[in-house]
């Protein structure tokens, strides 16, 4: 199965699964105004192409420091409002802290994955550019459709990160990410959440033997979204561990 047609797949997979969770669950991704406040609302001009993102500061934060990024990568369309709910739900951890964190708006209603690989090394230059940001030990993460495009941007420019989380995600590698060899991965998944607990298995399949460390991690009780109130930091304390 080629790259596309198996990203296509995943996209009608998630379709699905959003389609029936707000139907028969009423899902609902408010998120409390303090939570909300938190992050700040930015925008920057690329060639002519306006792109959005929010972005976390740390709480004492020196304009005259640079600071390690933590990108979080949202799922489906990844609109403000599905930003903002990954952000509350699964990007927001004590472990980046010291982090600044950028989470990209979809432009144009398209997915994030649908960037091509110069839109995507533009954007992350950008970001480079215009936040007081290191150029190397960033941390990506993504969640189901930005699980997938996690990889894809730590593929555009392998140097400039360190490790993925994702939780979950997937990836169609056409030969074996040698680009990633000295990199920390978290695969993560819900335990109700049977589809992409087969795409995460395949994904350690993929990276075994060929990534610094690897870890596979089922969260307990959990769907393909995860409840808000589920501890996040139960992943992220694997990617410190010595």
């Amino acid at each position: 199965m080629g790259r596309k047609l198996f990203i296509r797949i995943l996209i009608l997979i998630l379709f699905i699964q959003h389609i029936l969770s707000n139907l028969v669950h009423a899902q609902d991704i408010s998120v409390p105004d303090s939570i909300l406040a938190e992050m700040q609302h930015k925008t920057i001009l690329i060639y002519n192409e306006v792109y959005e993102y929010k972005i976390v500061y740390p709480k004492i934060y020196d304009v005259s420091k640079r600071y390690p990024v933590f990108l979080g990568l949202s799922g489906g369309l990844a609109n403000e409002p599905i930003v903002n709910f990954c952000y509350y739900a699964w990007f927001r951890s004590k472990y980046f802290s010291n982090y600044i964190t950028i989470l990209p708006i979809s432009p144009d209603k398209n997915f994030l994955m649908d960037l091509s690989e110069i839109k995507i090394l533009n954007l992350l230059n950008s970001f480079i550019e215009y936040e007081n940001t290191l150029i190397s030990n960033w941390i990506i993460a993504g969640t189901s459709n930005g699980g997938v495009t996690a990889f894809k941007f730590a593929l555009t420019k392998p140097s400039l990160f360190e490790g993925i989380i994702v939780l979950p995600g997937a990836f169609n590698f056409l030969k074996p990410p040698v680009e990633l060899k000295d990199y920390k991965i978290i695969i993560a998944y819900g335990e109700k959440d049977s589809e992409w607990k087969s795409n995460s298995l395949q994904l350690v399949n993929d990276l075994k033997g060929i990534v610094k460390k690897l870890t596979l991690f089922e969260m307990k009780g959990q769907d393909h979204i995860l409840n808000p109130n589920y501890d996040i930091d139960s992943v992220y304390q694997l990617y410190f561990e010595r």
